[in-house]
């Protein structure tokens, strides 16, 4: 909802010194977010200078146009220009290229019969700032004799337009006469209804006896029309031009534009027919008949149903009831005579029929929010006030159908309770002044001790209950008068939880120091989704809880894998050629358990994707793909600085299903309990996502990783002395892993041995085929002394043996 402030202070006078950023704050803070504030002549203020116009000469070929040469206060331009009042010595507006004018249209340099125009000289009119459009405006009237300088420096443009976000049970403030209201109210102006109540009366006709039959009263509460004959179709004037341009609507004529006015306005749609084009002439409101057509306003024709209400002549339908008019029935500039209407329709057929024709538009957006039903002969008698005063015509009388009256409500509630529930002391008396501000009056009569009766004005649709009342009377006071109190309680933490909170926080540092990057899903997925991954039938993963009400199909059970979760995102990410992945998730996956006393058990998983490149692009590093050592060593960074005690990767004979068969190990303790998973996912799990590219895993349990035995923190001091190394390089066979070799090291128990480790694996000439060379580092110390090399030699000799002897290798020349 867009609001001038021009517009808005027609209706409430605000203090001097209260600005309109006041206003938009004050809003927000009362439930009325204010989405931004503009300047509504933004572009004209800086846009449009003044100029003057030193030469007028004929433009060669045309007989209308003019060339001049105007000096802008820096440089000379060409503009081209067909007013019959420019002269030389004239100072006149230029708008500069680039500008837009209020009707939307952005001024350019244009080639205009050979010449190159640098900007347009304007009139009033042409500005939105006056009637007068017969010639360029003359600035010398305003006093302005020299070039150069900002429309909004000599001329008053200071005039913001609020663009207000309204909620759907505010329908009351789609309408400047509301937003004024709630102004009023936030800031204890009076509200100034004077001259639209005049204009009202002024606009009021004599009862006509025109034939008007409301044939569904269950979809339209009461429908008013107004015959004016004799108007002038043509165009509006310039203020009524501005100000529905400002608020987002496209001027079309002055009776059209009369309507939209009152619209913006009052918040009540209305709709001018012509009158000589309406069969009968007579209006029937009915229901459409199944496979009836009517050509709309914007000239498609729109097939209706019997559940879609109408409004109607004699033999065909002229309206879609609330939402847009007929083309057979539209006002043009051969118009004479209108039929101007205000009704009040049923909200929920409004937008029925608005979401099965697929139409938006400003008339439907009000009807299927509420407009106020004591508000349609107002409008009514306003718009034909203006119509007359504007278009010219006579009111012929109006005639007013009303077979459902809308009766008032009232509410009851008890100001004791309103302090209670919101925090805020404000008494009984102030409580009932805050509410006589947005229109709710109290009621006098016999009722209970210590409770308040309050009638509920006829646009406040929201409110029903005593509850509402507690929201009104805080929003108006100001919620910033809530105390703001610590809470009490006992806070309990759960002696299982706590310890599994901090892991989990712990762990998921590590990944991130790592240069892993965390998503967050939804712990919901599709049971295709947890088909895929290959698991048989009865397999708890593709046993999942189904969710009772699921938001859509994609997200029907709760998880039972953090795969489908993580392929979904290195989809999404491939497919905006994000290439080079490190992504980890961490949440529970959900299990059926009988033995639960909820029938459900869940676990605390991580799990770790890696596709693309190792590094980023630099000339400085190497352009390799990620593999299965990379996913390797997070593995052991993790389990490393988790410190746990006595861990291997196992590779499995049988990997899980979703895995490559030969690319896959578990992580396992020396108690047999495994801790997690390592692998690259198989071609064909990827395939259901869409994925080409290899993608390597990392999983880990996370129930049974925190009992995992952990090795206790020990410190010691820096060593004293140097160490010395070793370097080994044997060819055994290439079925020996490196974690045979570092377990039988590892158990040898050889004195000085401080540190191993691999540094190179080759294959390949001229390594025997079915061999492998394994280049070793063995770092030596000795806590209390510099070792000797004939010690280092000695003791490294003797482990030297010992490995080629259990591996049957043999040293690399």
């Amino acid at each position: 909802m867009l609001c001038l402030g021009s517009w808005l202070k027609e209706f409430v006078s605000l203090n001097q010194g209260v600005s309109y950023q006041e206003v938009a704050d004050a809003l927000t803070m009362a439930g009325l977010e204010v989405e931004g504030l503009y300047e509504a002549f933004g572009d004209l203020k800086r846009g449009v200078i003044s100029c003057v116009v030193e030469e007028v000469s004929e433009l060669k070929g045309s007989r209308k146009l003019k060339l001049t040469r105007c000096f802008d206060g820096k440089e000379k331009r060409t503009v081209v220009c067909g007013a019959p009042n420019v002269k030389p010595g004239m100072i006149a507006p230029l708008v500069l290229p680039g500008t837009a004018l209020p009707n939307g249209i952005v001024i350019e340099e244009k080639e205009i019969m050979g010449v190159t125009s640098q900007g347009m000289l304007a009139s009033m009119q042409e500005l939105l700032l006056g009637e007068d459009g017969s010639g360029i405006w003359d600035l010398s009237s305003l006093g302005v004799d020299t070039a150069g300088v900002p429309l909004g420096e000599f001329y008053d443009l200071d005039d913001w337009v609020l663009e207000i976000g309204i909620t759907p049970n505010r329908a009351d403030c789609l309408s400047v006469l509301g937003i004024s209201r709630e102004v009023s109210a936030l800031f204890s102006s009076p509200l100034n209804v004077a001259p639209i109540m005049e204009s009202a009366e002024r606009g009021r006709g004599k009862h006509i006896d025109f034939p008007v039959t409301i044939e569904s009263p269950e979809f339209c509460m009461r429908y008013m029309a107004t015959v004016i004959r004799g108007v002038k179709v043509q165009e509006s004037p310039a203020w009524l031009k501005f100000k529905l341009l400002s608020m987002g609507i496209r001027p079309i004529n002055n009776v059209v534009d009369c309507t939209n006015l009152c619209l913006l306005e009052l918040g009540q749609p209305l709709h001018a027919f012509d009158l000589n084009l309406l069969k009968g002439p007579e209006i029937r409101v009915r229901r459409a008949g199944d496979g009836e057509t009517i050509e709309t306003l914007d000239h498609k024709v729109r097939t209706l149903t019997s559940d879609m209400l109408v409004i109607a002549d004699r033999d065909r339908a002229v309206a879609v009831a609330g939402i847009m008019g007929g083309a057979n029935s539209e006002v043009s500039e051969n118009t004479q005579d209108v039929l101007l209407e205000s009704a009040w329709f049923e909200p929920n057929q409004i937008r029925r029929t608005r979401k099965a024709l697929k139409l938006n538009t400003e008339a439907s957006y009000r009807f299927e929010r509420w407009v106020d039903p004591k508000n349609v002969e107002i409008a009514l008698r306003r718009c034909a006030d203006l119509i007359t005063m504007i278009a010219g015509g006579e009111i012929q009388g109006e005639v007013d159908s009303y077979p459902r009256p809308y009766r008032d409500r009232t509410v009851r509630f008890r100001p004791e309770r309103i302090r209670r529930l919101s925090g805020i002391e404000v008494d009984d008396q102030e409580q009932i002044d805050l509410l006589d501000r947005v229109g709710f009056k109290q009621v006098e009569g016999p009722k209970e001790d210590g409770v308040v009766e309050v009638s509920v004005p006829s646009f406040r649709f929201d409110v029903s209950e005593e509850i509402d009342i507690v929201e009104e009377i805080a929003r108006l006071k100001g919620f910033s008068e809530i105390p703001t109190l610590s809470p009490r309680g006992d806070l309990v933490q759960s002696s299982v939880q706590a310890p599994m909170i901090d892991f989990i926080r712990t762990i998921k540092d590590i990944f991130i120091e790592q240069g892993v990057f965390e998503i967050i899903s939804y712990s919901f997925c599709s049971r295709r989704e947890l088909d895929a991954l290959g698991f048989p039938e009865g397999h708890e993963i593709r046993e999942p809880i189904s969710i009772l009400n699921p938001l859509t199909e994609e997200h029907s059970v709760m998880r039972t894998s953090l795969v489908p979760s993580l392929l979904q995102a290195v989809r999404r990410n491939i497919s905006r050629k994000n290439l080079n992945l490190r992504l980890f998730e961490q949440g529970r996956c959900f299990f059926k358990d009988e033995s639960s006393p909820t029938g459900v058990r869940e676990e605390e998983r991580l799990m770790c994707v890696l596709t693309g490149k190792r590094f980023p692009e630099h000339w400085a590093w190497q352009d390799n793909d990620v593999d299965v050592y990379d996913v390797k060593g997070l593995a052991e960074n993790c389990l490393r600085k988790l410190r746990i005690k006595d861990w291997s990767f196992k590779v499995a004979e049988a990997p899980l299903p979703y895995y490559s068969d030969d690319c896959f190990a578990y992580c396992v303790t020396d108690d047999g309990s495994i801790i997690g998973c390592i692998g690259r996912i198989s071609p064909k799990c990827l395939s259901f996502w869409d994925i080409e590219v290899p993608v390597y895993a990392l999983e880990l349990n996370l129930e049974t990783l925190i009992k995992a035995p952990r090795v206790p923190k020990n410190m010691e001091p820096l060593p004293k002395f140097p160490a010395s190394e070793r370097d080994i390089a044997v060819v055994l066979d290439d079925a020996i892993t490196y974690g045979e070799l570092e377990q039988f090291i590892s158990e040898l128990d050889v004195d000085y041995l401080e540190d191993f480790f691999i540094f190179d694996l080759y294959k390949g000439k001229p390594i025997p085929k079915g061999k492998k060379s394994v280049a070793i580092r063995f770092i030596y110390r000795a806590k209390d002394r510099t070792l000797t090399d004939e010690e280092v030699s000695m003791t490294h000799r003797t482990l030297v043996d010992s490995i080629l002897k259990r591996f049957e290798a043999e040293l690399r020349a």
